[in-house]
Formats: C-alpha cells, structure tokens, sequence
C-alpha cells in the first residue's frame, strides 16, 4: 500500500510539472545564420529561470545542450563521430540529387494555404519581442522561386513591425541568411498549433511522400 501510494504521488507530481511546462509561459531566444557555415543556438526558461535549456550547434561540430533545474546545469553533448565513421560514410554516398531537386512539392497550393495559416496563429502566439529575418533564397527552378515570393508576400503584413528584409534569387539556387527571435510564449499553444497542422491531411500528404509529384495545380 505504502509502495502504490507513493507512486501516485511520484505520478501527480509528474503531472503537474508537466502542465506547468505546458501552461507557464516561457522565455525563449533563436539566433541561426547560414552562410559558409550554419549555425543555429536556441535558450528557453520556466519559472523565473528555474529551469531552462541552451542548445547551440554549428555545421561539422558536435551539438552542445545544456539543461538547468533548480539552478543546477547539466552537460548533455553528443559525441563526435569518429574519424572512421566518417570515412565508412564518405566511401558509400548515398545517390547523388541537387539540393533543389524536390524542394517544388513544398510548395503545393494546399500545403502553403495550411502552413502560412498555422505560421500566422503561431506567430500570433509567441508575440515576439524582437524578430529579425534578412536573407536571399532561390531554387533550381525559377518558378518555384517565384511561388515562394508570391506566398512571402502574403506573409509580408505580420511582419512589418520588425526587421525583414528578404530577397528572392532567380538566376541561382541559393538559401543563405540570419534569424533572430526573441519573446515569450506559452508552449501549449505551440503544441496545439502543431499537432492541427500536421494531421490536416493536405500536410501530411507532402511531408511524409517519398515521390516527387506534381505540386502547382
């Protein structure tokens, strides 16, 4: 008896930090960039910095996370692959494809109409305090470049108190550029957001196919 009471105790309070984390709002930062290197670092905090994380990883590096409760940090790192690893995979390629190759089934009319709905309810949702984009993109094929600007576009409005300044490349296949975004928000909104998006049945569909199709109707 005294063992089962215990553990609903351990599972209520398992429970209610799981709904703190859930419906506590948090501090949250993105900083990534893209150009020779990629880069990307992401810091997030509860309860007044009671717990939280810092993520950061660069392009060739191991990834670094660092998670604090009550104050406390613990390294969590993932290790690098061994010099041998690396030549087993360098000595069997996977089958050569251009980068931009099946990057046209993103942009399917359905697909774009879920997505830049789900961004404007996310974006609404993490009111961020500080949101900077600056860029240049393009694909192989110039008219897939020319979707994506029409659909930024469309996106323009929410984002006309911050800094954005984003170009679209035709003549090259290009993605190169740097995000920051700073705010706080509250992760259940996220949650749901996602979890709406991804079983639209018009997103799942182009995120989970394996063939390329034809994806402008």
């Amino acid at each position: 008896m005294i063992i089962l009471f215990v553990l609903k105790v351990i599972c209520i309070l398992i429970l209610i930090f799981i709904l703190l984390i859930l419906f506590i709002p948090f501090r949250y930062s993105v900083i990534a960039r893209k150009h020779e290197d990629i880069f990307i670092k992401a810091s997030g905090s509860w309860l007044c910095g009671l717990l939280g994380f810092v993520f950061s990883k660069r392009y060739g590096r191991k990834s670094m996370l660092y998670v604090r409760l009550l104050n406390i940090r613990f390294g969590i790192n993932k290790r690098k692959k061994d010099k041998q690893s690396l030549k087993i995979e360098s000595d069997n390629p996977q089958k050569d494809k251009k980068p931009g190759k099946n990057n046209g089934r993103f942009l399917d009319k359905n697909f774009l109409k879920h997505m830049m709905k789900a961004v404007k309810e996310l974006f609404y949702h993490i009111k961020p305090q500080k949101f900077k984009l600056e860029g240049r993109y393009g694909f192989e094929d110039p008219f897939y470049t020319g979707v994506a600007l029409a659909s930024f576009n469309i996106m323009r409005p929410l984002f006309m108190k911050y800094d954005v300044n984003v170009n679209a490349v035709f003549e090259e296949e290009i993605l190169e550029g740097n995000f920051l975004i700073k705010g706080r928000l509250i992760l259940i909104a996220i949650v749901f957001i996602g979890l709406k998006t991804i079983f639209n049945k018009n997103v799942r569909k182009i995120l989970f196919s394996k063939e390329e199709k034809a994806y402008v109707n």
